[in-house]
């Protein structure tokens, strides 16, 4: 926003101006979301027609505030086909504060062995209700912050899932550390990890998990710091899932440790609703994905 005066004002008129809706299908404006993608501004939306093929319609974004979902109770099917962006990705998130909402993506393969449906390279992406199927990677990348959601009669009842489409990598581990999950469905598994080999690394510390569910059903895990039960955030309804004073979350993670080299203590958090900030480093670590600025 430079030069001063006539940029700032230009600038405040395109953020005052309505996001556009461009929808997707037959019949309508646009064929292929790539289409839409590629003709969207900043804060748009882009529906897309699940009677729609979107067989090989992979692109790369680079609107911020954009959104894409499906119209109607069933999902956008997004097969690969074969194709894939920049060896990257079925959708590549070159963008900021991307929602994606009811899409089916599956296929997704890269020359390097790491196709993912979703490739994030911006900062703040929220998935609600859709599906990886077949793909070497769901979600590669993640600066800032990652929520995902899924409908209320989804029935997949296990939050966090590894190996269950099988190891494709010669490494395997996993660490799962200072989420907050919460599960409405009434059953589940928090971390559920199926088919590794014996000696598999799986580290589950410092985690919130509410609602009813096994914490993690892999005996061997290393487990520290998790709390399972009522946390007290600021306002659950709302989806503020901060610790209010008094939460039994406070002060009660322990050292997450090292993946390798890389530390495990989280430096960043999420900032309601696309936001982000530094963790507040105030001496021992609270439970879940919140760091409470007061420790109290």
């Amino acid at each position: 926003m430079r030069p001063i005066v006539g940029a700032l004002l230009a600038g405040l008129l395109r953020g005052s101006a309505a996001a556009a809706t461009l929808q997707v299908g037959p019949g309508k404006r646009f064929g292929r979301i790539a289409e839409a993608v590629a003709s969207a501004s900043p804060g748009d939306v882009i529906e897309g027609d699940p009677a729609g093929d979107h067989a090989g319609d992979v692109c790369r974004i680079t609107a911020h505030r954009l959104t894409i979902r499906s119209v109607g109770k069933e999902r956008v099917r997004l097969p690969a086909a074969g194709k894939i962006w920049g060896g990257k990705a079925i959708f590549v998130v070159a963008a900021d504060d991307f929602t994606v909402e009811g899409i089916a993506f599956s296929g997704a393969r890269a020359p390097a062995g790491n196709g993912a449906g979703l490739r994030l390279e911006g900062r703040n992406l929220v998935v609600r209700t859709c599906t990886f199927a077949d793909c070497e990677d769901g979600i590669l990348g993640g600066a800032g912050d990652v929520v995902i959601e899924q409908g209320a009669k989804a029935c997949n009842d296990r939050l966090v899932t590894y190996g269950g489409e099988g190891l494709k990598h010669a490494a395997n581990a996993l660490w799962v550390v200072n989420n907050t999950m919460v599960n409405d469905l009434g059953k589940g598994t928090f971390v559920h990890v199926a088919g590794v080999p014996d000696g598999f690394t799986c580290v589950v510390k410092n985690n919130v998990m509410v609602g009813v569910g096994v914490p993690c059903n892999y005996a061997p895990a290393e487990l520290g710091g998790n709390f399972q039960g009522d946390p007290r955030f600021v306002d659950r309804a709302m989806s503020d899932y901060r610790l209010a004073a008094g939460s039994p979350c406070i002060d009660k993670g322990v050292d997450a440790g090292r993946a390798g080299e890389f530390v495990l203590a989280p430096k960043l958090q999420y900032v309601f609703p696309t936001g982000w900030e530094e963790r507040p480093a105030d001496g021992r670590s609270d439970s879940g994905a919140f760091q409470s600025p007061s420790g109290k």
